[in-house]
């Protein structure tokens, strides 16, 4: 079944070849340490963490091939605001919300379950195929697809990392 995605919405499948469990670590790492911020539903990192991991080469590869592909569709989107990773556990509930900036990368890194991906204008589901990226206009009303608790021991948890760009 092929969606269809909003204007200026895009989706890339097989991004990278690094095994997953290297960001996992990373962000299960940054969770147990405390870098959770404190203002927004659990599990979200703080919005530094591409500055944090950018010296590892699994980080690197991964910042390369998204910043590939938006460059590609603008070419102006050429400055890294912001990027933190959600971790959708069976006690996380995230909402819709828009972001300021101009243009929003969403990485599956791992999602047993592809439905459990990303709502657009509050009624597309893009499906959080591991191993992909929607790439959208940041201030489209976006939210995770929440995981019901009573499904969260087939999926297990689901992680994403969002990369943040503005057009200079």
């Amino acid at each position: 079944m092929e969606i269809k995605l909003p204007t200026n919405s895009y989706v890339f499948k097989n991004l990278i070849p690094c095994p997953k469990r290297y960001f996992i670590e990373d962000i299960d790492h940054q969770i147990a340490s405390g870098n959770l911020c404190p203002n927004v539903p659990k599990y979200q990192t703080y919005n530094a963490l591409y500055s944090i991991m950018k010296q590892k080469p699994h980080w690197q590869s991964l910042y390369s091939a998204i910043t590939d592909k938006i460059l590609k569709i603008n070419p102006a989107a050429n400055t890294l605001h912001s990027c933190w990773a959600n971790v959708s556990r069976e006690d996380t509930v995230f909402g819709d919300h828009a972001h300021e900036t101009d243009i929003t990368a969403v990485y599956y890194l791992h999602n047993k379950i592809d439905v459990f991906g990303t709502k657009l204008n509050q009624s597309i589901i893009i499906p959080g195929i591991e191993n992909s990226v929607l790439i959208f206009n940041a201030k489209t009303v976006h939210s995770v697809v929440n995981i019901p608790k009573e499904m969260y021991n087939i999926t297990g948890p689901r992680y994403s990392i969002v990369f943040d760009f503005i057009c200079k």
